[in-house]
């Protein structure tokens, strides 16, 4: 009799020792930090010659750039819906805003009307509203980008000015003060020998004090570090220093000057959130390479510090623990299911190759399978269920005289 009870004690660990270890690996995907973030990227409004291919497109370069460094990318439509908006950016770990888009020389009055603008400014919010409450949400913005990100973020008190900076290779001149540099993520991109570690114990964005010297004497003194800049309108540095918004809320890092010598904002750093920006296209060197008409810097400097930019944003977006609803709405807003055509004509050479996109679709939870969620749910009850009973059955066995025997005669 205490043979069978203690047989059947015995069963009943073995049992709920082998749920538990078969829910361990939804158990260790739950808890690990997301190793291929989901970076929403913002689209822009097709111009007229492409309009009949979509009225809305991401270059096919951005998104490769991203790639390469380990992201999935999604789409944001501009003209998305604001409450749809909000469901979007909690799948998301990141959001990255290339150029073009938005109107830079209007008014306040003017901009405020402009659906790309409107969805812009909400996605700020948002990721200071979330990197406030503990889950850092990066934004990375390049070209027009940059300057709409500065924009808002000076309350719409800076109207940019018209520069001469289209297809326009450029240098750039560091003019942060040290203790900036010393402490910028983004500068420490700028080396050659820039190490990612996705440990941010190991990696807390110090470039390792006198490094900052090194980095600056590459970009000043490298006559083969160009970076190409496609601008008609653009924040200047006297604008910048003349905005208390702006200096208060960002580190001004680089400056350019344009063709007539005007100096222009081209790198900037948030201080208190992981917002970055730069004045040029960060996926032109490596991923258009269809004509050398245009300035592109094709050296190998220049794609490894490009590269270095897409790092810098999936390291950040790594340690933001939001996740898509399920593996049908990821494969259903992934976007290499979207059709992609060649634009080398419709762009002047600037870029090969566009995702198009019609409409804004509506997203929404009710997209998400049922099946996966209620999958999720008793996954989920199942590991607690099994740990309970694995306490239990421990104590019983622990405590039963069948197990105190056993050890008796065992001595």
């Amino acid at each position: 009799m205490k043979q069978t009870k203690l047989f059947r004690q015995t069963f009943t660990f073995l049992f709920f020792f082998l749920l538990i270890f078969v829910q361990l690996p939804d158990m260790a995907t739950c808890l690990k930090k997301t190793q291929t973030p989901i970076i929403g990227v913002l689209t822009q409004e097709s111009t007229s010659r492409m309009k009949h291919y979509g009225n809305q497109f991401i270059a096919s370069s951005t998104v490769q750039w991203l790639s390469s460094a380990g992201a999935r990318v999604i789409p944001i439509y501009y003209d998305i819906n604001i409450e749809v908006l909000d469901e979007v950016l909690d799948q998301v770990n990141g959001v990255v805003i290339p150029s073009g888009g938005i109107y830079l020389q209007s008014s306040e009055q003017e901009v405020q009307h402009f659906p790309l603008y409107v969805t812009l400014r909400k996605i700020v919010e948002i990721a200071k509203e979330k990197t406030d409450k503990g889950d850092a949400f990066p934004i990375f913005s390049f070209g027009n980008g940059m300057y709409s990100l500065m924009k808002i973020l000076s309350e719409n008190k800076v109207i940019e000015e018209h520069v001469e900076a289209s297809d326009l290779s450029v240098d750039l001149k560091v003019v942060a003060k040290q203790d900036a540099l010393k402490t910028s993520q983004l500068f420490e991109a700028f080396s050659s020998y820039y190490i990612i570690n996705d440990d941010p114990e190991k990696n807390s964005g110090d470039v390792g004090g006198e490094n900052y010297d090194a980095i600056e004497n590459q970009i000043d003194s490298e006559s083969n570090l160009k970076f190409w800049m496609d601008q008609e309108f653009a924040i200047t540095k006297k604008q910048f220093q003349g905005s208390q918004e702006l200096k208060n809320f960002f580190h001004l890092l680089q400056t350019t000057k344009d063709r007539k010598g005007k100096e222009i904002v081209a790198s900037i750093e948030a201080k208190n959130y992981p917002f970055f920006g730069i004045g040029w296209m960060p996926d032109k060197s490596a991923w258009e390479i269809m004509s050398t008409k245009k300035q592109f810097c094709h050296t190998q400097d220049c794609i490894i510090i490009s590269q270095n930019f897409a790092h810098l944003i999936v390291r950040h977006a790594k340690k933001n623990n939001q996740k898509i609803w399920s593996s049908k709405e990821e494969l259903k807003r992934m976007i290499q299911g979207t059709s992609i055509f060649e634009t080398k004509q419709q762009t002047d050479n600037k870029i090969s190759e566009c995702y198009f996109f019609e409409l804004s679709p509506q997203y929404g939870k009710s997209d998400a399978s049922l099946f996966e969620t209620l999958t999720d749910f008793f996954s989920i009850l199942g590991l607690t269920a099994g740990l309970v009973f694995f306490y239990l059955g421990i104590k019983v066995i622990l405590t039963s005289n069948a197990f105190k025997n056993l050890v008796k005669n065992i001595k």
